[in-house]
């Protein structure tokens, strides 16, 4: 130990002189006032010239240490000279702002602490995460006052300064500062995925740790984001293998496989979620979530109330709930908790949050354009943010259609049997070919029904994108040379706006799926008509109106209908009387429009309602609701599901009036 040998405590620093300024001097000045016979050595090559030494010995006499207890250096003749000399040293003083570099892990490596101070900016916490690393967290200083003390003490304690001249150069190897190796996979970890463009989460940073769970979860989630499912489910299977009892990833796991459209799965996900941790609530809301995309409606509504029991002011479970109770006409509690779902929305676009209440739920509930618009406007928020690293950086400039066809491009989960692909089945087929190429985009399961096969023949390019990112999927509607990219999902189910915020096209519009604004900047265009959207409601629209000259929804003239002849007891319906007729889901019937349809019964004797296919909770309870109107129940008749829609189409031949709905 040096300092038995000399018989004094030396301090050194070989940093760079412009990192050796005069308050760091002044605070080393204090350590040596406070250590009687110690002595400070500082080699720079910078203090080669007479005159920088000159100005030193001037600011440390200025603080009352004289000229014979500081020794200044400029240069040696080698690097094993230059190591040789830290035989001679105790301990190391790390300069700050601006901390040692190489020059502490030298010191280090040669068995010599180093007292650093920690503080706000990289240059001056690299000596902490060195440190850190080591395990001595006991040589790092809060603040000037704290930088003196610890160097003070640590001269004073000869026992420890042996301990750590024997041990920090084996601290190093152990340590992940000398683990070559280890950094060489992880950061090539993180290259491949700034290559991915997955260098993202919600702080804008991505820490990456070979062997860690939680960062394994992290990179999940950035994939999430990124809507690459496939590759976030297998982040989140190393992360619950190498944490067995991590709920988040099995709850965000089980997410990604809805997304997926593996059900079994997700439900297995969340299942293990909550038997891992029984309060999470996120993870009985997003199992009601998926139970009622299998139609288990009355199970999901189990689930949402257990976790408003858990914690009552969970947002996301009013807002999952009050549909389900709307899709089973259970009206018993609905003003009360849409009040609260409606108190919630209120606080968060206040506060310029995303919206408790998803815009499709808003649109069926409520009349208020201008809360339409902002709770849609408050969920493209929650779109853009999550892709706001990816800088697709496409140009359009070169791309001239005047002379040329224009390629219009159609982005879709519903390219399939779905209300959406009824109403356009003959459209695609139907656009000019001299003038237009029409493209196909598709993210939802082929279900192999005539409607997939027959858009797939009908466009010029079918392209399933459902394995694709959000970027990728853009760059592949780029590289097609889209001119024109029509949405035709907006905020329904399982939609991607993510890939229309990348802009991949030119011009954007939305079209037919969501009977709303989107509240979207990325959005150019609605196709409309005058009559749906009225010229003073552009103001509740982001989009401008493209208004069809008729109507704005177009229809399938070619659709077949049974020619079988039925008979009203076919359906449970009375040989006489008037039926009025009402096949929209049930959702979409709410208290008032049912008072109304009710008064109707009453003043026309002998009537019925016929309504849609229903499970045996809204048939009770519209029973239920009929009878407290004073009607009785059995005029309500509820129709039951056809295999074939030319069956269900020829079935309206036996009503006399179709009643609609009121909101939506």
């Amino acid at each position: 130990l040096p300092a038995l040998k000399n018989n004094q405590i030396v301090f050194a620093s070989f940093n760079n002189s412009t990192k050796v300024t005069e308050n760091v001097v002044a605070t080393w000045s204090q350590i040596l006032k406070q250590v009687p016979g110690s002595h400070l050595l500082l080699k720079s090559k910078q203090l080669g010239d007479e005159s920088a030494q000159r100005r030193y010995f001037e600011i440390f006499a200025g603080n009352g240490v004289p000229a014979d207890r500081v020794t200044i250096m400029s240069h040696v003749s080698s690097r094993q000279s230059h190591l040789d000399l830290y035989n001679q040293i105790d301990i190391a003083l790390d300069p700050f702002p601006y901390n040692g570099t190489t020059t502490s892990c030298e010191a280090l490596w040669m068995g010599v602490p180093i007292i650093t101070l920690c503080g706000e900016r990289h240059v001056s916490r690299v000596g902490t995460s060195i440190l850190s690393r080591l395990g001595l967290t006991e040589l790092i200083a809060e603040n000037e006052s704290d930088y003196i003390g610890k160097a003070v003490q640590l001269a004073g304690d000869m026992e420890r300064l042996r301990e750590l001249r024997a041990s920090l150069r084996q601290r190093m190897q152990d340590s992940p500062l000398c683990d070559e190796n280890g950094f060489a996979r992880s950061v090539e970890t993180a290259y491949r995925e700034m290559w991915a463009g997955n260098w993202k989460l919600e702080t804008g940073n991505l820490k990456f740790e070979s062997g860690d769970a939680e960062s394994h979860y992290k990179m999940g989630n950035a994939l999430r984001d990124q809507g690459r499912s496939e590759e976030a489910i297998e982040c989140y299977k190393k992360a619950v293998e190498l944490n067995p009892n991590y709920a988040e990833a099995y709850n965000n796991m089980g997410n990604m496989f809805k997304e997926c459209s593996n059900t079994g799965e997700a439900i297995a996900c969340y299942g293990k979620a909550i038997e891992i941790n029984p309060k999470y609530v996120q993870a009985y809301n997003n199992l009601g979530i998926v139970l009622e995309a299998q139609e288990r409606i009355d199970e999901a509504i189990v689930f949402y109330r257990e976790a408003l029991k858990i914690d009552p002011r969970y947002a996301q479970a009013y807002s999952n709930l009050v549909p389900q109770l709307q899709q089973t006409c259970d009206w018993k509690e609905y003003g009360e908790l849409t009040s609260k779902l409606d108190a919630l929305t209120d606080i968060a676009l206040k506060n310029g949050d995303k919206a408790v209440e998803d815009p499709f739920t808003s649109l069926t509930r409520c009349a208020d354009p201008a809360r339409n618009f902002a709770i849609a406007a408050s969920w493209v928020k929650a779109v853009i943010n999550p892709i706001s690293s990816l800088r697709m950086n496409f140009s359009f400039d070169e791309r001239i259609t005047s002379e040329s066809k224009i390629t219009v491009g159609y982005l879709s989960k519903d390219f399939r049997n779905h209300p959406v692909s009824h109403l356009m089945l003959n459209v695609f087929g139907l656009h000019r070919r001299d003038e237009f190429n029409v493209f196909c985009y598709s993210y939802g399961q082929d279900d192999k029904s005539g409607y997939r096969e027959r858009i797939t023949q009908d466009c010029d390019k079918f392209t399933d994108i459902r394995r694709m990112g959000h970027a990728d999927a853009a760059k592949c509607i780029y590289a097609d040379g889209v001119d024109i990219l029509i949405d035709l999902m907006g905020f329904t189910g399982g939609s991607r706006l993510g890939i229309c915020a990348l802009r991949p096209a030119p011009i954007q519009a939305t079209y037919l799926g969501f009977p709303g604004t989107t509240g979207a900047d990325f959005f150019d265009y609605i196709i409309t008509d005058s009559i749906v959207t009225p010229e003073n409601h552009a103001a509740y629209y982001s989009e401008k109106f493209v208004c069809m000259p008729h109507c704005f929804q177009v229809n399938d003239n070619t659709q077949a209908i049974s020619d079988k002849e039925w008979k009203p007891a076919d359906f449970g319906l009375p040989q006489d009387g008037f039926v009025f007729c009402s096949f929209n889901q049930a959702y979409k019937i709410e208290p008032v429009m049912f008072d109304v349809w009710m008064d109707i019964l009453r003043q026309v004797p002998g009537s019925i309602l016929w309504l849609a296919h229903a499970s045996e909770t809204v048939k009770r309870n519209l029973r239920l609701e009929a009878h407290a109107r004073g009607v009785m129940p059995e005029r309500l008749v509820f129709a039951e599901r056809l295999p074939l829609k030319a069956d269900h189409l020829a079935r309206h031949r036996l009503a006399d009036l179709a009643l609609d709905t009121r909101i939506y």
